[in-house]
């Protein structure tokens, strides 16, 4: 029944009234996080987000100081294949979070072992919070880092999944100066969260047991872990929206919604798009 607010721990009731008659982040986070659904709460942050500029939005979208999306996904596929044990998986996990502390972002390591058709093998999720104190985390971006087991030849997997990766560490270091800059001025703000899966693979023939062990892990996880923020909810259900980044890095894609309840989201993203490009 409590909320943890800029100043402290709120009660919930203390939270309804502040969402019905304050102004502030605290407000704001309360009232969103009324909202009956994720979706809802979602779109409560956005209704009061503001929009980036032309000049802004070019910014962000320019190449990242340092290496670029390239440049990162190149890194990953020189350390050979990312299958869970192997020498490029380790040093995948370590050039992932090296990058996001370097950045500033606090980094978890969800370690577990999977039972797998070749028996018991160690994982280990990433995930990066930027200002994880500000909120339960409005927006979760996702990619797996493992690349897909073959006992026989070393398959790298560039689109599947080196290249989001490398997309997400290039963001990181676009957003982080931003995000910086923003904290600094508004005092506040909700967090940003990158979530780096493991054993998304399957080892022999991909099903509902032997797939994504590193998403279902954490699923799991979560869900038995309280929400930091919130009315009793775990840290499962206090998720909004997971972006999903998977087979991308061919030229010119072309990207659909699958799900209607995120819809605007999606439209949203094509109308980002359709200013820049």
């Amino acid at each position: 029944q409590l909320l943890e607010g800029g100043g402290g721990l709120l009660r919930m009731d203390r939270c309804k009234d502040l969402a019905a008659r304050s102004g502030g982040f605290d407000a704001l986070r309360c009232r969103c996080a009324l909202m009956a659904s994720a979706v809802e709460a979602l779109a409560c942050h956005l209704e009061y987000a503001r929009e980036l500029s032309s000049t802004e939005l070019k910014a962000v979208a320019s190449p990242p100081p340092g290496k670029s999306a390239m440049d990162h996904t190149r890194t990953i596929l020189s350390f050979g294949s990312r299958t869970p044990g192997r020498p490029g998986w380790e040093k995948t996990q370590e050039y992932i979070t090296g990058t996001m502390r370097g950045l500033g972002w606090v980094v978890e390591e969800d370690k577990f072992e999977a039972d797998t058709p070749l028996g018991k093998v160690a994982m280990r999720n990433v995930i990066a919070s930027f200002h994880p104190e500000g909120g339960e985390c409005i927006v979760d971006v996702s990619a797996h880092l493992d690349s897909k087991y073959e006992p026989h030849y070393e398959f790298l997997g560039a689109t599947d999944s080196a290249a989001p990766v490398g997309m997400m560490l290039a963001a990181a270091q676009v957003l982080t100066p931003a995000l910086q800059t923003h904290l600094a001025a508004a005092g506040d703000m909700p967090c940003l969260r990158m979530v780096f899966f493991d054993g998304e693979e399957a080892y022999a023939e991909w099903s509902d047991t032997d797939s994504t062990y590193g998403a279902r892990h954490l699923a799991a996880e979560w869900a038995k872990s309280p929400a930091r923020f919130g009315e009793g909810a775990s840290r499962l259900a206090s998720m909004r929206t997971l972006m999903l980044l998977d087979l991308l890095g061919n030229p010119r894609p072309s990207l659909t919604w699958q799900f209607g309840n995120t819809k605007p989201l999606f439209a949203r993203m094509q109308s980002v798009e359709q200013r820049y490009f």
